[in-house]
């Protein structure tokens, strides 16, 4: 809607709604979490499928939630999100809650990797 005319914005008249889904750019409300993680894990198997061996490393799925509480995709970015950067020397949540202690994005990484050869994975974790 911003890119048109702003005669053309007028006439459109959007509803518009602002239902607050996330709390910090790299936090989500807990009853969205299965949908984004299916999301993902939809996202890295049909990269397996058409390009094996798919994904390997951070990637971030940008999307929006419908007021319907449903997640559209509307980018992919392969690499590190900008939303990662809030918790640089304190680390998200998530990683948290998975490894036990708190690791910005560059040491969960690390971790994975050092994970990854310990257990004679390392070929799976990079390319």
């Amino acid at each position: 809607v911003y890119r048109l005319p702003a005669a053309d914005q007028l006439s459109i008249n959007p509803a518009v709604s602002y239902i607050e889904v996330g709390h910090e750019p790299a936090t989500l409300r807990e009853s969205l979490l299965e949908k984004v993680f299916k999301a993902g894990r939809r996202f890295a198997q049909a990269c397996e499928r058409l390009v094996p061996p798919g994904v390997i490393g951070p990637f971030t799925l940008q999307f929006i939630v419908t007021p319907d509480l449903d997640i559209v995709v509307y980018d992919v970015a392969l690499r590190i999100g900008g939303g990662t950067n809030v918790y640089l020397g304190l680390g998200g949540q998530y990683s948290k809650l998975y490894h036990g202690r708190s690791l910005s994005m560059g040491r969960r990484m690390a971790v994975e990797v050092r994970e990854a050869w310990e257990t004679g994975q390392l070929s799976r974790a990079t390319t």
